[in-house]
């Protein structure tokens, strides 16, 4: 009750703090409406869509749930520019479908194509944080419901009703990552706060910049009130292991046609970027007689594909660079604070909110902010390290991947039996030392996961670091965004099919390392 109290509260406070600046700027009131559209639109459209494949996923007999869970996790750390390239060449104004089969007929444009995107890439978040919840469910509570009514009213008024929370968390980490995110929106050129901040950052135009600002804040620290909220009722769940196995609800006669559903969604979400890019990677066009005649090859995309590396190998080794160093320490400083977090209470909300505002913070205002701390006159250790080549950008792609590294350690490092730390301190163990040599031998297998899935985060980074690059250092993403522009050339989807590849090999290698040792007590 005081939950929800405190949440209404802050709900109105921000209503009535973003209708005053509404009511004083008419611009303001444009973004305002833009951002509120973009973020309602995703969420209308991935919202029921993740809940359906979070529960199908998690607690149904749907045929190859691994496989499926292992494609959301995937798509989950695709970086958003290559999903935008993706759909642009295919159905963008310059896109391979749109001239060889829709006769010129644009199909992705202004907000529709904007949502449309996002929300593809929302679904994943929102049916992992689905089965997450549901997974928690007490699984007493079915049984007994299961006497009273038919499973499918026990997965709607009990199951999903538990897992409330984790409905409420995939709605405000959609809404955070929609409002906060510009790839999407500069690209098919549609206006929010975080698009303001991003073009006022870039063009030096300082003038209505701090109403911007002020507006960005409340808006965030909404969201980021509420996910704490969302996010603490979700960890009393799952806070440790639970001595049963979930039910496994069978679907019956619709076990087949449900697994054709999740498959068709898969394939919008997964196939068909993947297709669209490969088929403008393989596109051929040759002259026959006076004429042009258009046709696909899959050696050519392959040829495509290796030639677009080596085209953009100096802006790939930018990438990884930074992207290693940037993992590392995030990895580095994500494991003590895990540990500490573990214990619960005022360490698990200072933790939370720690992440949740580092994850809620819009890119064009964490570079705004870094790059006048690094300008500070009198600081020379701090002009020192804007000076080096990689310094913002390992500082924003940390920033970015610390939150990931420290839910992941969090999760592993809460599975640790209280009574072997009591055991290591008998014998002499400081904390330190119990923290090394108990926790993290333990979970080694989830350290690579969160550094893998960190380095991820990192190397697709893009709308801070576009405003943090210094002259003569350009990573892919800027360099993709940038060609983005003047439409998805060949080139531009081979490498987005070479990071497809690579980011899939990751996150594979991550899920294998957590499902082998976690299997064996080594991962957590």
């Amino acid at each position: 009750m005081r939950g929800s109290l405190f949440c209404g509260g802050m709900l109105l406070a921000a209503v009535a703090a973003l209708g005053c600046l509404a009511a004083t700027d008419t611009r303001i009131a444009a973004l305002l409406g833009n951002t509120l559209l973009l973020s309602g639109g995703v969420a209308l459209v991935a919202l029921p869509i993740g809940v359906a494949l979070g529960w199908l996923v998690a607690r149904t007999d749907l045929p190859g749930r691994r496989v499926t869970f292992a494609l959301l996790a995937a798509l989950l750390f695709l970086p958003l520019y290559v999903q935008a390239a993706a759909w642009d060449a295919g159905f963008g104004l310059q896109g391979s479908l749109t001239r060889q089969f829709l006769g010129g007929d644009v199909w992705l444009n202004g907000m529709p194509a904007v949502i449309w995107i996002h929300a593809l890439a929302a679904i994943p978040w929102a049916a992992l944080c689905v089965a997450l919840g549901v997974n928690g469910v007490e699984r007493e509570l079915e049984e007994e419901a299961l006497l009273e009514m038919p499973a499918w009213q026990v997965a709607l008024r009990v199951s999903l009703r538990r897992a409330a929370p984790a409905l409420g968390l995939a709605l405000v980490g959609i809404a955070l990552t929609t409002a906060t995110e510009t790839t999407v929106t500069d690209l098919f050129r549609v206006r929010t706060f975080a698009e303001e901040l991003f073009t006022m950052q870039q063009l030096g135009d300082d003038r209505g910049l701090s109403t911007v600002v002020l507006a960005s804040l409340v808006a965030t620290a909404w969201l980021v009130t509420f996910a704490l909220v969302f996010g603490a009722s979700l960890a009393t769940v799952v806070r440790a292991r639970r001595p049963y196995i979930s039910r496994i609800f069978p679907l019956g006669r619709w076990r087949w046609p449900s697994w054709l559903a999740v498959t068709t969604v898969l394939l919008l979400a997964v196939g068909a970027p993947v297709a669209c890019l490969a088929f403008k990677a393989g596109l051929i066009v040759e002259m026959q007689g006076a004429t042009r005649a258009r046709h696909w090859s899959a050696a050519g995309a392959a040829v495509t594909t290796w030639r677009s590396v080596y085209r953009f190998r100096e802006e790939l080794g930018w990438s990884c660079a930074a992207a290693v160093l940037a993992a590392s320490a995030a990895a580095v400083c994500a494991a003590p604070l895990a540990w500490i977090a573990r214990r619960g209470r005022w360490r698990g909300w200072f933790s939370g909110g720690v992440a949740v505002a580092m994850l809620a913070t819009p890119g064009s205002l964490l570079a705004m902010a870094l790059m006048r701390t690094l300008s500070q006159p009198n600081a020379s250790l701090l002009l020192w390290l804007r000076d080096q080549p990689l310094s913002c950008l390992v500082l924003v792609q940390g920033w970015r991947a610390f939150p990931w590294a420290l839910g992941i350690l969090w999760f592993a490092l809460r599975t640790v039996p209280e009574a072997q730390l009591d055991v290591a301190k008998l014998d002499g163990l400081g904390a330190c030392a119990r923290f090394g040599r108990v926790g993290l031998a333990q979970h080694r297998g989830a350290l690579a996961a969160a550094w893998i899935v960190a380095f991820t985060i990192a190397i697709g980074e893009l709308p801070a670091s576009a405003l943090v690059a210094p002259p003569g250092v350009v990573t892919l993403p800027i360099q993709v965004f940038n060609q983005l522009h003047y439409g998805a050339e060949k080139e531009v989807a081979g490498i987005c099919l070479a990071v497809v590849l690579m980011q899939t090999g990751l996150m594979v290698a991550a899920l294998w390392r957590r499902i082998h040792h976690g299997g064996h007590g080594g991962g957590g």
